[in-house]
C-alpha cells in the first residue's frame, strides 16, 4: 500500500479553495486560518489540522522497517523474532532486522 501524499499547507489549501465571494473577506480569512491552524494563546492539548496530520503521517510511515524508530522499531523486531540486543542504536538494529528478513 502506497504512503498517502503528506498534506503540509493546510492553512494555505483552505484559503485557496474557498468560494470567490468569500476571498478577501477578513473574518472568512480569519476563520480558515483558525480552523486549520491553532491560534495564539491555545495551550499544547489543542491541535489543529497540521499538527493532527503530522502525527498519523508519523504513525502510517513508521511502520516500515526504514522510517522506523525506537519502539516501532522494537516491535517490528519483535514480530521478526529478533529482540534489539542491549545498547544497540536504531541503525545497527535496522540492519540486523533488515538481514533478517
Amino acid at each position: 500500500m502506497p504512503i498517502p501524499e503528506r498534506i503540509t499547507n493546510y492553512a494555505e489549501r483552505g484559503l485557496s479553495r474557498l468560494l470567490s465571494q468569500f476571498r478577501g473577506k477578513p473574518n472568512w480569512t480569519k476563520l480558515i486560518q483558525i480552523m486549520m491552524d491553532r491560534p495564539d494563546g491555545y495551550s499544547d492539548a489543542h491541535y489543529n489540522l497540521q499538527e493532527i496530520e503530522n502525527i498519523l503521517y508519523d504513525l502510517i510511515e513508521k511502520r516500515f522497517l526504514s522510517k522506523a524508530e525506537g519502539m516501532q522499531l522494537d516491535l517490528i523486531g519483535y514480530f521478526l523474532g529478533l529482540a534489539r540486543p542491549h545498547g544497540l542504536n536504531d541503525e545497527k538494529y535496522r540492519t540486523l532486522l533488515r538481514n533478517q528478513i
